[in-house]
């Protein structure tokens, strides 16, 4: 099995750097490309996209706000303690 694919010699450190220099290339092209509010907002939503796409859709669902009330409190010398009722 082979995870990566690396130049003969086996130097990873040299084949990662390479691989990160050549991305890091491709996406200054794609900068100097964006010259209108509305190129930066279609590469905005290609990189949203492509973030998205690492982690389960459930993460980006729209959320209720929390309902908390604080059930008790102690207060002590140094710090306090409350039990919170999370609905």
């Amino acid at each position: 099995m082979r995870v990566l694919d690396y130049h003969a010699g086996g130097n990873y450190v040299s084949y990662i750097k390479e691989r990160g220099h050549k991305a890091l290339d491709l996406i200054n092209e794609r900068i100097k490309s964006i010259n209108t509010k509305e190129d930066w907002e279609k590469e905005q939503k290609r990189l949203i996209d492509i973030y998205k796409g690492f982690y389960p859709e459930i993460m980006f669902a729209k959320r209720h706000p929390i309902v908390s009330k604080v059930v008790s409190k102690y207060e002590y010398e140094d710090y306090r303690v409350e039990n919170v009722l999370f609905e």
